[in-house]
């Protein structure tokens, strides 16, 4: 690590404190009410201390809103996704609850507060997080297939079906730097099935799909240990990629055949998996912003 990679840390780890010392005495004051707005408007304003149930019936849908023990929590809701009522009970100043479909905000305030307005951003923001997965699971599988078919287009053919460089692997090496593992899997399969089915055949869904699969589980084994940047994580799973088609071509034919191509595909997984994590180190700095 150079020094300035020192002292950028440093710097983040000092702004991260500092935010969280903020944020922790910002929040003392004791909470006192709710604040309910519906597209920006104030809907109603509610003590903690007095329960009741409160229903927001308007042009966007319903929401009722539970008032007990001295925290609020979202009962009902007619919102097609209902993420709005998984939310804990909020009763801490400047705890909130998004209901984006319908637009309404539910916050905490204290004896002291008086506009609130960047806690509810800041819970679009968590609401938001769980969208933006999805947007980013739907762009790299589209993404997948673009490269698959520029691959397919590409003059290379060693003569055993599926078994390619990787170009589409860059968005599974991508996604494995800033996507939870469940997502970059379903981008996987999703990306294995589609571009098998519309450029290829069953056959070929069986050699992208072990190669896949083997490819994902080496490269987050070794993404979980340190030492090793994503240009590492991505060879090795070009390497384990290929190897993982030739097995499956090896028992498909019954034959060790197959495996004469090894030596040159681990070189060309390695120079691959090389070149497509120099790039996803790339794209990584611009996504993750």
């Amino acid at each position: 690590m150079k020094k300035k990679d020192v002292f950028l840390l440093m710097l983040l780890l000092a702004a991260a404190a500092a935010a969280a010392i903020f944020l922790r005495f910002s929040g003392e004051q004791e909470a006192r009410r709710i604040v309910v707005t519906v597209d920006g408007a104030v809907f109603g304003t509610y003590s903690l201390f007095e329960e009741r149930t409160v229903d927001v019936e308007n042009a966007f849908g319903h929401n009722r809103i539970v008032i007990e023990n001295g925290s609020a929590y979202m009962e009902a809701a007619d919102c097609p996704d209902k993420y709005c009522m998984t939310y804990k009970p909020v009763s801490r100043t400047n705890e909130s609850i998004i209901c984006l479909p319908h637009r309404l905000a539910v916050r905490v305030e204290g004896a002291g507060s008086t506009g609130g307005k960047q806690t509810e951003i800041d819970g679009i923001a968590q609401y938001m997080k769980k969208t933006e997965q999805i947007a980013y699971c739907a762009m790299l599988t589209a993404l997948s297939m673009i490269f698959s078919y520029i691959e397919a287009l590409l003059p290379l053919s060693i003569g055993i079906p599926g078994v390619k460089l990787g170009l589409s692997n860059l968005v599974v090496v991508t996604g494995l730097s800033f996507l939870p593992v469940g997502w970059v899997f379903l981008v996987l399969v999703l990306k294995v099935t589609l571009v098998s089915f519309l450029f290829g055949n069953f056959s070929i869904w069986i050699y992208s799909m072990a190669g896949g699969v083997l490819s994902f589980f080496v490269m987050l084994a070794v993404k979980r240990r340190k030492g090793f940047s994503l240009v590492g994580v991505s060879i090795a799973g070009g390497v384990s990629h290929n190897a993982g088609q030739l097995a499956v071509a090896a028992l498909m034919v019954k034959s060790l055949a197959p495996l004469y191509y090894l030596p040159v595909l681990i070189a060309a997984g390695a120079v691959a998996g090389a070149v497509i994590g120099i790039v996803a180190q790339r794209v990584q700095k611009y996504i993750v912003r």
